[in-house]
């Protein structure tokens, strides 16, 4: 009888061995994954791959504290995008969980703390990048083109690297549905305060179908050279939006790049070169030298010009001298085609602002019906 109690007591320890065994390890991904993730979440820089690459081990199960992480600190965020990037690699490009991941950050984005959104977005213009492999489906692209209006109303840091993204969207040869998000965050970024994503926006206008052509005008005047250079790229072959007497002026920009993608503008726009030439003259801020003008129409390689295109625009110059002089020129009749000016003389005699120039007008007038 003792025997078999010891027998059943035997038996029974070993089923509850064999219980606690399987228990801790049923336990076990939980208790990983807390561990894993607490290492990531303080490692410093020399110890952060190695722990993104033991999270990324965990698979999907690390997906959902790694959002929650994503909601930290400068430096977890860090971490968090070390071993998203590790997850991706380690899963390849054509495997579901990509885009079911690439869901979950879209759909948590708005969550993320500005250091999260920041590390999440500069994640995933690399991954759409791939580093020059196989870039993920279009399905990964148009959830992640959802964070961007978003991030259109966050701060400078995060919208620089919304930015990044909508430049690697762009990229993709299936970008056509991810122009409209891009529009509306390089909308945004015209007014950053940063010059930096100012530029980088009004790169994005560059694009194909971006279509902001009249949106990117006032950046022309933007303090900083870089960004009108991209500007004058992106308006100066658009003449419906800039005129070329308009553009005419950038010609003069202090930056001396804006100056030169000016001229390629206008010869965009087959204007001649010495029209150009004239041009630069004529929008001269030395009023000395917009009287120029006036002799170079007289040049012999310059005869076959028309004269009263110059003389019209010379007569509406801010300085009243100037006025005057395109007036008299034109009444004087010096040129080889002739010049009819008439109209606006009778323009300038009745509504110009100098008085002095509406009497001399008035007489010019008398002058030419006697």
């Amino acid at each position: 009888m003792r025997h078999w109690n010891k027998t059943y007591l035997g038996v029974g320890a070993v089923a509850l061995l064999l219980l606690a065994g399987a228990g801790l390890w049923l336990g076990r991904g939980p208790l990983l994954t807390w561990y894993y993730l607490r290492g990531l979440a303080r490692a410093d820089d020399g110890a952060r791959d190695r722990w993104a690459e033991r999270v990324a081990g965990l698979e999907g199960a690390a997906v959902p504290a790694l959002l929650d992480l994503l909601g930290g600190d400068d430096r977890a965020c860090a971490n968090a995008h070390a071993a998203l990037a590790a997850l991706v690699r380690r899963w390849g490009t054509d495997n579901p969980r990509g885009e079911e991941l690439a869901r979950r950050l879209s759909e948590g984005f708005a969550r993320l703390s500005p250091a999260g959104q920041r590390e999440v977005l500069q994640f995933e213009a690399g991954w759409l990048r791939s580093d020059g492999g196989q870039p993920p489906p279009p399905d990964v692209a148009r959830s992640l083109a959802r964070e961007l209006s978003e991030a259109a109303q966050a701060d400078g840091v995060v919208r620089g690297a919304a930015l990044e993204l909508a430049s690697a969207l762009l990229e993709r040869p299936d970008c056509a549905e991810s122009v409209g998000p891009c529009r509306e965050l390089a909308l945004a970024c015209f007014s950053d305060a940063a010059a930096e994503n100012r530029a980088r926006a009004a790169q994005l206008a560059l694009h194909p179908g971006m279509d902001l052509h009249q949106q990117a005008l006032p950046l022309l005047r933007d303090s900083s050279a870089e960004v009108r250079r991209l500007a004058i790229l992106a308006v100066g072959p658009a003449q419906n939006v800039l005129s070329t007497d308009d553009l005419l002026h950038w010609l003069h920009d202090p930056d001396p790049e804006v100056r030169r993608l000016c001229e390629v503008a206008l010869s965009s726009r087959k204007v001649p070169r010495e029209h150009i030439r004239l041009g630069r003259m004529l929008t001269d801020p030395d009023h000395h030298v917009r009287l120029n003008v006036l002799d170079e129409l007289h040049r012999p390689a310059l005869r076959d010009i028309d004269a009263g295109i110059w003389l019209r625009y010379l007569s509406h110059d801010p300085l009243e001298s100037v006025r005057v002089a395109a007036a008299r020129a034109a009444v004087e009749q010096r040129y080889a085609t002739p010049v009819d000016l008439s109209d606006r003389l009778e323009q300038m005699s009745k509504s110009d602002p100098s008085p002095t120039v509406r009497q001399l007008m008035g007489y010019s007038l008398s002058r030419t019906r006697e």
